[in-house]
């Protein structure tokens, strides 16, 4: 913009703020001229009113004291005055003639001497004058009309009189008794209004005096213009520059925030909006030029609540320099009425001790708000819900009377209820009332049975099968029925039916809530019912358990079987044989009148697991149940149980046959079975489904590079892409487990993996166990392949779960950590330094000192016989060791189970290299592709032409060793299949290597690393790429494979 134009000059020197300045002055001078004017006329008015009140005061005295008689020469008698005894004559014979206080008053008052040459001039006017030179003029008869009607009792107005200014000024009159003597024949009575007395006072001289202080204050008030239109051009000036200055940065920052997904804007100094990112419409749903047109919608858009700490935090006046940023997390109204929740900051902009403006960022928060809501109202679930199963009730009722007030204070209701219902009778039976609804209830009767059909509103969560909220109670509709009398108040009212499979069960029903109940409350009070129902449902069973046990007795017998026979009434042993007692290392003292399980034989839980199946299947054949013997070596068993009389009482006869060794030959047996089946069928499979996927992946990759591609193809190639890579991801996997995958190590981000591996890890868990996740902060990255980091969780992850063995929890963490000092340990083989530690503890039942000497040992185990294989631990060993980690274990019998891993940190500049690789780089070079699969080679061909590559093909070795002697430029890379027909890979290499030193060799393959390690191809020193590979993969192994350099 031109320097000199007319608007920067305009600008320059605040010519606005000038005209705005000269016309404050005007109007302040008028103001104050106007001011001194009505202060005159003021003056005037009281002056007046002082008159009106004198003379006012002086005829009522002659009134009150009925007239005054004068000698008839010295007052003409009253012509308009007929009252009797008007004209009498004294006893000395003189005359006089009766003067009426008016008459009297008008004689005085002009008899009085005036010292200045415009005295006041007065008259009485009435609307029935006595005298008619006291008829009023217009505006005389305005005013008495006004006061007869009551409008008001004086008036004003300023004239001309005789060419001279005057002030005019009417009060009424009111008629007093004294008064009556002469006007009551006019028709008059006391507080009527008869006439008013007109008093008019000059204004000459005082207006005179005024101009001379009105041209004092326009020249005060000139000066003061001139002063501060100077203060304002160099003001002005200042700020222009300063505005200019602040102009080139904000535009150096503009294209950067116009980007952002932030909504962004900046203020000027006054609150003008200077920039306005085009995000605005993304987040508040109007344009950038609503705002700019409309300044105070940047106030409407948010919500009232926080509008009061928005206006203070935009504040323009008392801004200091060392001022900080103001943040607040506030809600905004969007243009189509949805509420949205912003991080807003807002941070004062200074250059040289001046402040410039603020520069605004708002941040989108809405869906954080919501899940961190959701996370608060699922807290509070789960916490009432531990109370609740935490609480002692000795019965099902108690322990349902205590959920009911917890449902209460969750859902921030007053009062509640809860009831059974019966499908086949259709029937509810009210079971709880909470304390509050009890204290508020005045029934005399109070209902507990009702039918469906008898029931009103709160009979419509069986009816509709869902929930029913209703937050304006009074208010009529066709599902109340009304309540009876002494019914608790109702104001909202909420009500669930709780579920067991598909049938209603009961129902439970909330009211009174402060505020309106929502889907939240009905998501919560229905979560927390059917977590409170399984318990009922748990502790019914239990109770009828408990309820049905008998006891049985037993039969012995001397064979080489272990053999007893218990009571049935309490459990206690009658006889056992002596190869029980060699088993379970006991004396026949010790044993007999003791229970197995005050012995350590069996625990509770398979005690109550083999009574349930003796109660549902009558007798016991072929059990297999680990026991514990005195020392506690398990005992793998399997049992014969079956109900018998001795001497009429009733017993158990238990047989049992020790299998342990037979069993622990027979699973490893079987396990080193099923990991070779296994193997031979994943390496059976991996080339042909490996090529495959190559093909899919990349022609999937390559169709959505296309610009033409319309969106319902890309869609489709997504879903193709998505497919091919969980496909990919499946066999490596299945590879994984059958130990024949190729290791890959790779920089990784601990954090990411294990991310990506939390749903599969929920789903192994179970639902009863809470998995934690706890990233640490700017983790390092480590160098290990991400299928062994798979392995590694999946293992610790199912060991904890099987220790846990019911509800509990799961801890996963990573953090950075150094190795060194007290966390150092010289004998573990690893180095001192930065290590990125990932960690697993569970609330387990913990293990001693003893059983921790040798879990990583292999085909040690302390599972029951069939649920392990001993090599979990021991391969999360060898998967540490062999990327020269350490693992650490603390745990203790009941405390749970801590298991640390150290894997050697990478460096951040290591990191960025590797990770740098992943790019889709490109080049020119020209590489030989040597594929005997067309789909594949045509893949791969086309792969690389869309990076820049110069491309040539064949489909067998000799067709290349033909290819690459024809020709004039020989290729700088080899890109060659391992296994092909009549010559593999590594030897066509070699002999081309011979004829081109400089050639270089990347081989793929697909088949799984035992079989290409029969070719000579995995090692350190050949480049490797498995199959399937991604365009990106491809892109980065080729670039680094010919930046590499040559042996």
């Amino acid at each position: 913009m031109p320097v000199n134009s007319s608007g920067t000059i305009f600008r320059k020197y605040g010519f606005a703020s000038i005209v705005v300045w000269t016309v404050v002055i005007v109007a302040l001078a008028a103001m104050a001229v106007k001011n001194d004017h009505r202060e005159i006329q003021q003056k005037a008015e009281e002056e007046a009113r002082d008159y009106f009140r004198l003379n006012l005061h002086y005829r009522a005295w002659a009134a009150k004291m009925g007239g005054l008689y004068v000698p008839a020469g010295k007052a003409a008698p009253n012509p308009y005055l007929k009252v009797p005894n008007r004209d009498i004559t004294s006893s000395d014979g003189q005359k006089l003639t009766l003067v009426n206080p008016a008459y009297m008053t008008r004689m005085v008052f002009d008899s009085i001497p005036v010292s200045y040459p415009s005295p006041v001039i007065s008259r009485i006017t009435s609307l029935k004058p006595l005298n008619p030179t006291n008829a009023p003029d217009a505006w005389e008869r305005q005013s008495l009309l006004a006061f007869e009607g009551g409008e008001s009792r004086e008036r004003s107005e300023i004239a001309s009189i005789d060419g001279s200014p005057y002030l005019r000024f009417i009060s009424a009159f009111i008629t007093e008794t004294p008064c009556l003597t002469c006007h009551a024949d006019q028709g008059y009575q006391a507080g009527d209004v008869r006439g008013a007395l007109v008093i008019s006072v000059s204004l000459a001289k005082r207006l005179e005096e005024q101009e001379g202080k009105d041209r004092n204050t326009v020249g005060r008030y000139l000066m003061l213009w001139m002063l501060g239109t100077a203060g304002i051009a160099v003001s002005a000036r200042r700020r222009f520059e300063d505005t200019a200055q602040l102009t080139a940065s904000e535009q150096k920052f503009r294209t950067v925030c116009d980007w952002t997904q932030d909504w962004e804007y900046w203020l000027g100094p006054d609150g003008d909006i200077r920039y306005m990112s085009p995000s605005c419409r993304d987040i508040t749903g109007y344009t950038r030029e609503q705002f700019l047109d409309e300044p105070d919608l940047l106030v409407r858009v948010v919500h009232p609540d926080f509008r009061e700490q928005f206006r203070k935090l935009h504040a323009t006046r008392d801004v200091e320099p060392d001022q900080p940023a103001g943040m607040l997390e506030m809600q905004i109204t969007t243009s189509r009425g949805e509420s949205r929740w912003i991080q807003h900051l807002s941070r004062p902009i200074f250059e040289k001790q001046l402040f410039l403006g603020r520069r605004v960022s708002n941040r989108d928060i809405t869906r954080q708000k919501q899940d961190t809501d959701k996370i608060r109202f699922n807290e509070s679930r789960l916490v009432t819900l531990l109370g609740i199963l935490q609480y002692p009730a000795e019965t099902v009722q108690g322990f349902l009377d205590n959920a009911l007030e917890e449902a209460i204070r969750l859902t921030g209701s007053k009062i509640g209820y809860l009831g059974y219902y019966d499908e086949e009778s259709r029937r509810f039976t009210i079971s709880s009332w909470s304390g509050e609804a009890m204290s508020e209830c005045e029934l005399s009767n109070q209902q507990t049975v009702c039918s469906l059909d008898q029931s009103g509103l709160w009979g419509e969560a069986v009816r509709q099968r869902r929930a029913v909220v209703v937050n304006d109670y009074a208010s009529p509709g066709p599902l109340k029925r009304g309540l009876p009398d002494g019914h608790a108040r109702l104001d909202r009212f909420m009500t669930i039916p709780v579920f067991s499979g598909e049938k209603v069960v009961a129902v439970v029903g909330m009211a009174n809530k402060g505020s309106d109940y929502d889907d939240t409350d009905v998501l919560q009070l229905t979560l927390l019912m059917e977590s409170v129902w399984k318990s009922v449902e748990s502790r019914r069973a239990e109770q009828n358990l408990l309820e049905s046990k008998e006891r049985f007795s037993a039969a012995f017998n001397s064979a080489p079987l272990m053999m007893t026979v218990s009571s049935l009434e309490d459990g206690t042993y009658i006889e056992v044989n002596q190869r029980f007692l060699d088993a379970a290392e006991w004396s026949r003292e010790e044993v007999i009148g003791r229970r197995s399980v005050e012995l350590g034989w069996i625990t509770d839980t398979q005690r109550a697991q083999l009574k349930e199946k003796m109660l549902r299947q009558g007798r016991i054949q072929d059990h297999e149940l680990t026991l514990h013997a005195r020392s506690g070596r398990p005992v793998l068993c399997k049992l014969w149980m079956e109900t018998i009389t001795v001497a009429g009482v009733r017993g158990l006869l238990t047989i049992a046959l020790d299998i342990t060794e037979h069993r622990m030959v027979e699973q490893q047996f079987l396990q080193a079975q099923k990991m070779e089946s296994v193997g031979q069928l994943a390496g059976g499979v991996a080339h042909d489904f490996n090529n495959m996927l190559s093909v899919i992946l990349g022609h999937a990759e390559m169709g959505l590079l296309e610009e033409q591609v319309v969106e319902s193809q890309r869609k489709h190639l997504e879903a193709i892409l998505d497919a091919a890579n969980r496909s990919a991801s499946i066999t490596r996997q299945l590879l994984t487990f059958a130990r024949r995958q190729n290791v890959v190590p790779m920089v990784i981000d601990l954090n990411e993996t294990v991310s990506g591996m939390l749903k599969m890890l929920a789903r192994l868990i179970g639902e009863e166990i809470n998995l934690v996740w706890a990233p640490g902060q700017e983790v390092a990255r480590v160098n290990v392949d991400p299928s062994q980091i798979d392995q590694l969780m999946a293992n610790l992850c199912v060991n904890a779960r099987d220790a846990i063995g019911g509800v509990g929890s799961i801890t996963i963490r990573t953090g950075n950590v150094r190795l060194a000092g007290e966390l150092f340990d010289p004998a573990s083989g690893v180095a001192p330094g930065s290590y990125v530690m990932l960690s697993v503890s569970d609330t387990g039942q913990g293990m001693t000192q003893e059983v921790m000497q040798h879990i990583f040992e292999p085909f040690y185990t302390t599972k029951d016989l069939g649920k392990g294989t001993g090599l979990g631990l021991a391969t999360v060993f060898g998967i540490v060791k062999q990327n020269q980690g350490e693992i650490k274990v603390e745990s203790e019998p009941g405390g749970g189970t801590t298991f640390r891993i150290y894997l050697p940190a990478i460096a951040a500049q290591a990191a960025d290299r590797v990770g740098g690789e992943a790019l889709c780089r490109r080049g020119s070079e020209t590489i030989l592709v040597v594929e005997d699969e067309v789909w594949v080679r045509e893949m791969v061909s086309e792969m690389l032409l869309s990076l820049g590559y110069r491309v040539l093909v064949a489909s067998t070795a000799e067709e290349a060793m033909s290819v690459t002697v024809r020709l004039d430029r020989q290729p700088q890379l080899l890109v060659t299949d391992v296994i092909m027909p009549k010559m593999n890979g590594r030897d066509l290499s070699r002999q081309l290597v011979a004829l081109n030193p400089k050639l270089k060799t990347l081989f793929m393959s697909g088949y799984t690393s035992d079989v290409i390690a029969r070719h000579g191809v995995i090692n350190e020193a050949v480049h490797f790429l498995p199959k399937p590979f991604t365009l990106p993969i491809l892109a980065a192994k080729v670039r680094e494979v010919l930046d590499a350099a040559v042996d």
